[in-house]
């Protein structure tokens, strides 16, 4: 039951990351694409 509990919980804080990271992802390249493509923006 423990073993269970504590697989549950690290697959939510992965997956909490993931999501993060995904937002952050998606935060930053289309700054980085309006960088690279106009840059005398």
């Amino acid at each position: 039951m423990r073993m269970l509990a504590m697989k549950i919980r690290t697959f939510v804080v992965f997956t909490f990351l993931f999501c993060g990271l995904i937002s952050a992802v998606s935060a930053t390249v289309p700054y980085l694409f309006q960088k690279r493509y106009r840059p005398f923006k």
